[in-house]
């Protein structure tokens, strides 16, 4: 089992399996959305005792950070009324860099250590950890474009003028998250992109760049998907 936040996990990680030559259907693998952040019951199910018997061999939980959301810290938090045409994008990265992980991820990482479960995490977001490869914001603003078709170029031409991996990936996050209700339509858009891409690899189709999957859900997906002990080796190949 995989669980997820959200529909634009359980969307794109089959596609994201499969370009890890890891298809989720292959190894039996099931994506469990919880649709939110309440993982403390699942994770309970799971918990380690001399007379448990774990009805799954492996199992691991991807969240957010949700980093810079604590509104009493005034040095970290970042306003929800930001959108990606914001003047402070260089206050926005700052934060984001010194940010900790929230209260709720440390402590459902910390539940995770009493069971069968492996947490694996993002920066902040999924859609933040997507944009921060350079190989991936072509593909995520065409995606937004389809999504978005009014507001979507826009975002384009200011991804356009920024400089750095950090900018892009934060201007991108705030878009979505400022649009955070309609973000299944944006994880349809990449989904499909993703597999267009994997069938052309199948077929021996050379692409100009590939897709690139964030450190913390290729681990993830090698978590249920392999043998423990070879998991670095593969992941760092």
């Amino acid at each position: 089992i995989i669980f997820v936040e959200g529909i634009c996990e359980a969307l794109l990680l089959p596609e994201m399996a499969k370009l890890l030559s890891r298809p989720l259907d292959k190894y039996a693998v099931e994506v469990v959305n919880v649709d939110g952040v309440s993982f403390k019951p699942f994770a309970h199910l799971f918990t380690k005792s001399d007379s448990s018997v774990c009805a799954f061999a492996k199992t691991a939980l991807i969240t957010d950070d949700d980093r810079c959301t604590d509104k009493e810290d005034k040095d970290t938090y970042i306003s929800k009324d930001y959108d990606y045409d914001t003047d402070k994008l260089d206050e926005v990265i700052k934060k984001l860099s010194i940010g900790k992980p929230s209260s709720r991820c440390t402590e459902i990482c910390s539940v995770c250590e009493a069971t069968h479960i492996q947490p694996f995490t993002a920066k902040k977001t999924l859609e933040y950890e997507l944009a921060l490869s350079p190989n991936n914001v072509p593909f995520i603003l065409n995606a937004i474009i389809e999504a978005y078709p009014q507001v979507g170029p826009k975002l384009s031409e200011r991804v356009a003028s920024l400089n750095t991996d950090e900018e892009r990936a934060a201007c991108i996050w705030l878009f979505i998250q400022t649009r955070n209700k309609s973000k299944g339509s944006f994880a349809q858009a990449l989904s499909k992109i993703i597999r267009d891409q994997v069938e052309k690899l199948a077929e021996n189709i050379e692409v100009e760049k590939k897709f690139c999957v964030p450190l913390y859900i290729k681990k993830a997906i090698y978590a249920v998907t392999e043998e423990e002990d070879s998991v670095d080796e593969e992941i760092d190949t």
